[in-house]
């Protein structure tokens, strides 16, 4: 059964998934991952064209716009980002010059894992 295309669009809209892209731009601004040709990001659901543009197709080809929607909803409902496993996030430590001199020059890899160095 397709959902109506109107509920999707609201859901999508939602979920910040509609991103006009350049025609020049090749990767995706959410995951930096490679576009295809229409601009949409095959990775993370990322739609390159606009609310409007996929409401007008709506009106021609509903089932091919939900289609759409209903696939990109979808990824980007089970996207996890890179660098995420287990629900724990990378954490970066900026660390001056003068604070890694400081440190010896080193860091000790059981404090930068539970974000302590320094």
């Amino acid at each position: 059964m397709v959902a109506d295309a109107q509920t999707l669009i609201t859901e999508a809209q939602e979920l910040g998934l509609f991103k006009p892209q350049a025609a020049f731009e090749v990767h995706c601004s959410n995951c930096h991952g490679r576009l295809d040709g229409r601009g949409d990001c095959p990775t993370c659901g990322l739609i390159g064209r606009g609310a409007g543009e996929l409401e007008r197709r709506a009106q021609s080809d509903p089932a091919g716009v939900s289609k759409l929607l209903a696939a990109a909803i979808a990824k980007r409902k089970s996207y996890r980002p890179a660098g995420r496993e287990d629900g724990f996030a990378l954490l970066v430590v900026e660390v001056t010059r003068d604070e890694f001199a400081l440190a010896g020059g080193g860091l000790d890899r059981h404090a930068v894992h539970h974000g302590s160095a320094l």
